[in-house]
């Protein structure tokens, strides 16, 4: 496989839905926001992924800020307690045109992974070809489409098949094999997000460590 280098890792930063992962209307919480002009703004967060638009608000003011305007926003996630980062980044249309959307840092180790999620009822989960994980409220399921940076310098979709992740991250016959066979020993489901991470994680590791 050929190296997929921190390059890429820290291009994401400095270049720095589909409905979904949108927070509740009325939740809101601490984070920040990084205009591209550097300034950084710090108040409670509030985002609309569809309309790819970040909000703030302080001392009872709200502004709203397009993908075009914003490098990166975060905050602290009360409801999964978890720090959780967006990032604006280009993506081609199927028209071919490109466009600044709003894709949430998976991981960043040497290697970037990021994603979009997609909220359906869950009987129509099984209908999705994207990795999913389930949620018990409401019966609600968030369909996840993850995307790198290939090393054609493309920003570019990962199916959930294991030839596709050959194929974006550049694996070579054995690599291939031995990804394979990860899946099949740990008994991996690339349809659920948590294995479809693991696996690129556990091939991500494995090149850095080469």
């Amino acid at each position: 496989m050929k190296k997929l280098h921190l390059f890429y890792a820290l291009f994401f930063c400095l270049w720095t839905s589909l409905e979904a992962g949108d927070l509740p209307k009325d939740d809101w919480n601490v984070g920040e926001i990084m205009l591209n002009n550097g300034e950084i703004l710090k108040g409670e967060i509030q985002y609309d992924l569809k309309q790819n638009v970040a909000m703030i608000k302080k001392k009872g003011l709200v502004k709203a800020f397009g993908a075009y305007n914003i490098d990166y926003f975060r905050f602290m996630d009360s409801a999964r307690s978890m720090i959780r980062s967006f990032y604006s980044m280009p993506y081609s249309q199927k028209n071919g045109q490109e466009r600044l959307m709003f894709f949430e840092l998976v991981f960043e180790d040497g290697f970037a992974l990021f994603n979009r999620e997609l909220s359906v009822p869950q009987k129509h989960a099984v209908l999705a070809e994207r990795p999913y994980i389930q949620r018990e409220d409401k019966g609600v399921v968030s369909i996840s489409s993850y995307y790198i940076f290939t090393l054609d310098g493309n920003f570019q979709k990962i199916e959930t098949e294991a030839s596709d992740l050959a194929d974006k991250l550049s694996l070579d016959r054995k690599e291939k094999k031995e990804m394979e066979k990860f899946i099949i020993e740990n008994q991996l489901d690339l349809n659920y997000a948590s294995d479809f991470i693991k696996v690129i994680y556990e091939v991500v590791q494995n090149d850095i460590q080469s």
